[in-house]
């Protein structure tokens, strides 16, 4: 019996192993730069592109639209339209080393790769103004064969898209 329990031990371990290797290890931050002035009902958003400060994969660009694409309209009910802009460019990008995420495990910041993103939310119904500006920030520091920078990336989009929905309401 003391063989079967160690056994069940043993097994439960290994796959909580599996699991933190496959799954990674990233963390996601916003600083709030300038406060949105005011909690609006809006309907509907535009995703606009700047220019960014640094060089971005057009994959990872892509990758970083369709999920806040998808965060905003099709899960949080916002139309796309014009009421709101959230003009966004990358203020930093990092990859990091894969290879040394993949040879320490993510122990301490070895290879670790990083993104900033930053967004102006614009009002177009008075003349453009800016109403609040964002800096979403996403890590990736391991992960099965060391992890990929789209889980940060990704995490980045939806650090957006909760802090859109809690200020701007879908009417």
């Amino acid at each position: 019996i003391k063989e079967i329990i160690m056994r069940k031990h043993l097994n439960i371990i290994c796959v909580l192993a599996l699991t933190f290797i496959l799954v990674g290890c990233g963390a996601t931050k916003t600083m709030v730069l300038e406060p949105v002035e005011r909690q609006d009902i809006v309907k509907k958003l535009r995703i606009e592109k700047d220019k960014s400060t640094t060089i971005v994969e057009p994959s990872v660009e892509k990758c970083f639209e369709e999920k806040l694409h998808d965060q905003l309209f099709k899960d949080a009910g916002f139309q796309e339209g014009n009421d709101i802009t959230l003009k966004y460019r990358f203020l930093q990008m990092n990859e990091g080393s894969r290879f040394a995420r993949w040879m320490t495990g993510g122990i301490g910041n070895c290879g670790e790769g990083s993104s900033t993103v930053e967004v102006l939310f614009i009002d177009n119904s008075r003349n453009a103004k800016e109403i609040g500006k964002i800096n979403a920030q996403g890590t990736i520091g391991s992960g099965f064969f060391g992890g990929s920078l789209d889980s940060a990336i990704e995490g980045i989009a939806e650090e957006i898209a909760t802090y859109t929905k809690a200020n701007f309401k879908v009417n």
